[in-house]
């Protein structure tokens, strides 16, 4: 292994900041944009999912979004999904231990020549990609990350150390965007916070406590999605939060939570299935 000392004081900058941040896909776009301090990449690529494991938006890092929009019109299920990033964590429904950095590298160029290579990664120039995944309290995976190379150097041990380290605590600060909810949960009981709203609002808010995605509300009460972000904007504005975890943390604040009577629903920047 290189020698080189464990960078803790940078590590623990990076924790600190990501740990700071109060939006889940802001929480990953800052991970990725960041992450180059430890392991240095030519481009990269967060895919969001929805409790349906569906992807249900991007953010791309030098890729060209012909390529995304390619690789899951098609190759995503080339071969019974081999190629697929999703399929790694998860086993008959089930969460398995997730394999250290080190194993989870690619070397594209030992790779048979098949249709994916000599179609898909050959013409990115796409030598090696490693990633990982972060997940809800379910452990249901959220978040794809996914880093290439594009010339032929490897991914060192030391790199794949630090992410072996990094792991474990973005995978507890991501955790954080879910927050515990009473199965019986009533939003009217909360009549201080409540009463602030108009009865537009109200709804909305409601929805967004029964894991109504944007675009579901919308559909549902026939508004754009823009003026669902204006309504949510409001929300927030009224209610002093700047985040859905924090709307949900103050709407529950007039209802008592009992131990045995808790279940857990993720805030609404994940994105619930259509």
């Amino acid at each position: 292994m290189n020698r080189v000392s464990t960078p803790w004081n940078e590590i623990n900058a990076f924790l600190l900041e990501c740990g700071s941040i109060r939006d889940s896909k802001e929480f990953c776009t800052y991970l990725m944009k960041h992450l180059d301090t430890f392991i240095a990449y030519d481009q990269a690529r967060i895919y969001f999912l929805n409790d349906n494991r569906k992807v249900y938006d991007e953010v791309l890092f030098g890729v060209n979004k012909r390529w995304t929009k390619m690789y899951f019109e098609y190759y995503a299920n080339v071969g019974g999904g081999r190629y697929s990033p999703f399929g790694r964590s998860m086993r008959n429904g089930k969460i398995c231990n997730l394999p250290k950095a080190e194993d989870r590298v690619r070397d594209w160029t030992n790779c048979n020549n098949d249709e994916f290579i000599k179609d898909y990664l050959r013409p990115q120039g796409i030598q090696y990609s490693t990633g990982f995944m972060l997940h809800d309290i379910y452990n249901s995976p959220k978040a794809t990350f996914i880093i290439d190379r594009l010339t032929n150097v490897r991914f060192s041990d030391y790199e794949l150390n630090i992410l072996n380290i990094l792991l474990p605590h973005l995978e507890n600060l991501f955790k954080n965007f879910y927050v515990p909810i009473p199965k019986n949960f009533n939003l009217d009981n909360v009549n201080k916070n409540i009463a602030l709203l108009t009865a537009r609002e109200r709804e909305i808010a409601k929805l967004l406590m029964q894991g109504a995605s944007t675009n579901n509300i919308g559909d549902k009460l026939c508004i754009s999605t823009a003026t669902v972000y204006k309504h949510i904007s409001h929300i927030h504005e009224k209610l002093n939060v700047s985040s859905q975890q924090e709307l949900l943390i103050k709407l529950m604040s007039g209802n008592k939570l009992n131990r045995e009577d808790v279940s857990v629903c993720a805030v609404m920047d994940s994105e619930r299935a259509n």
